[in-house]
């Protein structure tokens, strides 16, 4: 938010990340094999498909290494452009493996 709105606090902005970074991996242990099961927002895509479901997984924690690493910098474009790729790799994941 604070990107969009102008109001980019480098200190701030990398406390976030730093938060993103510890949580990102809590959400993975839910599509392990015979975890399909409701209630679940999950496309059955995401046993189907194993090998891209892991692509896109470790797309997300690479960008989010890049947006770590561009934080700590405290250079606002960098930051910016880091986490444009973040919200892509969750787009690409979310379109295909998450019910809507």
């Amino acid at each position: 938010v604070m990107l969009r709105k102008g109001n980019y606090d480098a200190e701030r902005f990398e406390k976030f990340t730093a938060d993103l970074i510890v949580k990102r991996d809590l959400p993975w242990s839910h599509f392990g094999p015979d975890t399909n099961y409701p209630p679940t927002k999950a496309t059955p895509e995401v046993w189907k498909q194993p090998e891209q479901f892991e692509k896109d997984k470790q797309a997300f924690l690479a960008a989010t290494d890049a947006l770590l690493a561009a934080a700590q910098r405290k250079d606002k474009a960098q930051s910016e452009a880091a986490y444009d790729k973040v919200h892509d790799a969750c787009k690409t994941c979310h379109k295909q493996f998450k019910e809507r």
